[in-house]
């Protein structure tokens, strides 16, 4: 059986305890950036407190900040505590849903024209269709890896994990965005999140 949507239901586990106290200062402080996964905003108040914290705390020691809507649902069902932290956004990733929910707009490049004059960097996932990037000025476009998808879990978590490690490893965007896509294939053509072997090799392969 082929899969073509995501066959997942979010279990947040031990996210859910997620308080201010779980907040390193010292490692924000030390690093170039602080991911954001939107599930948290579902969470409770606590941990929204804890966002808050991180954010705070990533200002103020000019760490950058990337958040990723998760879904759309997420943005329409929880939009006061993710529109607070978007304001203090370096960077958001969404896909052609979440953007849509985000900007008004149903096309994706039409959704990243609005989101770019909202947002220093926007990368916006698409599927088959690949991503798009809008980057200092710059709009990018990166083909997908065309394949059969037997499960489509997880690929978001991986095309904005290696992004993010491309950006901080000398890689342009674009050449980010493509890898990202490479490691968002291999996810999507296997059953399960996690991908399988030595991922930094993966990446390397791209």
């Amino acid at each position: 059986m082929l899969f073509r949507s995501r066959t997942m239901r979010t279990a947040l586990g031990a996210c859910l305890d997620l308080s201010q106290g779980h907040i390193d200062p010292t490692a924000i402080q030390d690093s170039k950036w602080l991911f954001v996964e939107g599930f948290v905003f579902s969470n409770s108040e606590g941990s929204r407190a804890a966002i808050r914290e991180a954010i705070k705390v990533a200002r103020e020691a000019k760490t950058k900040i990337a958040v990723t809507c998760s879904d759309a649902w997420i943005v329409n069902g929880f939009s006061e505590p993710l529109q607070e932290s978007l304001r203090h956004t370096d960077l958001i990733f969404a896909n052609e849903e979440e953007s849509a929910a985000l900007s008004g707009k149903r096309e994706v490049v039409d959704s990243g024209r609005v989101l770019k004059d909202r947002f220093p960097h926007v990368v916006l996932t698409a599927g088959p269709r690949g991503a798009f990037v809008w980057w200092e000025g710059e709009e990018i476009h990166v083909p997908a890896f065309q394949c059969q998808p037997r499960d489509l879990t997880g690929a978001g978590d991986a095309f904005a994990g290696g992004f993010l490690y491309g950006i901080n490893h000398g890689y342009s965007p674009a050449e980010a965005a493509r890898k990202a896509c490479f490691l968002a294939h291999n996810v999507i053509i296997q059953v399960g999140a996690r991908l399988k072997g030595d991922v930094k090799r993966l990446w390397e392969s791209a």
